[in-house]
């Protein structure tokens, strides 16, 4: 979808952010039928350097939320937000659902899918913050530039 945008030096993330989920929606539908995916974003431009790697990022931690979060009764919410603020955007991906193993290492996880998400945040220059407290939120803090 991205390479199909009229002016790859100005993507509008947010029109994109709302694709991925729809299409996210479609392809497990069974999975997200009591499943609320939420958008909240600022109208942010990216060039395909910085809407790629965010696009994967978040279509691998949304997809292990909706296979993953929410396995005994299949309802919840995700939510994705997405803000410029003081030179840097800030990208949240996070779940009410059942988190993460108490002994969840992101950086040290075995997980492939996992492992490309450590990947694309440090094409981000991202600084990545997991919390497990409440379900799972993984929060991007990266500059603008």
């Amino acid at each position: 979808m991205l390479y199909r945008s009229d002016d790859l030096s100005q993507i509008e993330f947010k029109e994109y952010l709302l694709k991925i989920t729809d299409s996210l929606k479609t392809i497990y539908a069974d999975e997200t039928r009591n499943l609320n995916i939420n958008v909240k974003s600022d109208n942010v431009y990216f060039t395909v350097d910085k809407a790629v790697p965010c696009a994967i990022i978040i279509n691998e931690l949304v997809t292990n939320s909706i296979k993953h979060a929410f396995k005994k009764n299949n309802t919840g919410k995700i939510n994705i937000s997405l803000n410029r603020q003081n030179g840097f955007y800030n990208m949240n991906i996070s779940d009410d659902g059942c988190g993460l193993r108490k002994d969840f290492n992101f950086h040290k996880s075995e997980s492939l899918g996992m492992t490309l998400v450590d990947s694309l945040a440090d094409q981000l220059d991202a600084e990545i913050c997991v919390d497990n407290t409440q379900g799972t939120t993984f929060n991007f803090h990266f500059p603008v530039n």
